[in-house]
């Protein structure tokens, strides 16, 4: 059985940085209820628990680099799209807070150790409205940066 790329691992941290953020508002679902996290696509208007975080498409590139030792190294480059959305009638007001939970989350660069460097590149406002309620959220582009050789893609170096 062939072992789990690093990539895992990065998701994982990222999911785990995510779950723990708790978006101080009024709603009703209590200002306690922290985001559910999930890396299965969920359809905004199904009817899915509010608030969602989906880590959505998770696009790389890698950069050869030779090294002084006889092994060569991949630097890698992930773009994760993260979209947050969340459900009342005060959609401004909670899609800032998302922001600034968000922006939160990721104040420790490096995950843990677990990368060498990540940032929020990028967020845009999501809005729509369902019968009864609007609904709405943001949709953030993390952008992560780590490495690994090129004769063990599945570990760090």
């Amino acid at each position: 059985m062939p072992t789990n790329a690093y990539r895992e691992t990065i998701l994982e941290a990222v999911k785990t940085k995510l779950s723990g953020i708790v978006t101080d508002t009024t709603k009703t679902w209590s200002a306690t209820v922290a985001p559910k996290v999930t890396r299965t696509r969920q359809n905004a208007l199904s009817g899915a628990s509010y608030p969602l975080v989906y880590l959505a498409a998770k696009d790389e590139t890698y950069e050869l680099r030779n090294t002084t030792s006889n092994f060569r190294q991949y630097v890698r480059t992930m773009r994760i799209t993260i979209e947050y959305y969340m459900e009342g009638w005060s959609i401004d007001t909670y899609a800032s807070s998302a922001v600034h939970d968000v922006e939160r989350a990721f104040e420790d660069w490096t995950l843990g150790g677990v990368v060498d460097d990540c940032y929020l590149e990028s967020n845009r406002a999501l809005q729509a409205e369902t019968d009864t309620v609007p609904f709405g959220g943001v949709e953030f582009v993390l952008v992560v940066r780590y490495r690994t050789l090129n004769n063990s893609p599945s570990a760090r170096a």
